[in-house]
């Protein structure tokens, strides 16, 4: 698990849509579920990180992982997309 930098932890905590969960809609317990790799490393940017009832983040199916994945590519810009070509 890779750690989240303070200066984006705090702009993911002060984001309304970090506070519930995209699987379930629960807003307690909710943490946050990095969606993608980039080599070996996750990827520490906003759009890659989605809010996770925190039972489903540390038991994530194939499903909900994907789901993650099709939620924070939405929330990406084409601009934040280029940055990873591959």
């Amino acid at each position: 698990m890779r750690l989240i930098p303070l200066k984006l932890r705090r702009e993911i905590a002060a984001d309304p849509f970090m506070k519930r969960c995209v699987w379930s809609g629960d807003t307690k317990n909710v943490s946050w579920e990095h969606c993608w790799l980039y080599g070996k490393s996750q990827i520490n940017e906003k759009w890659a990180i989605v809010p996770l009832r925190r039972d489903l983040n540390v038991n994530i199916t194939a499903e909900i992982k994907d789901y993650c994945r099709w939620i924070s590519l939405i929330r990406a810009t084409p601009k934040d997309l280029a940055k990873y070509p591959k």
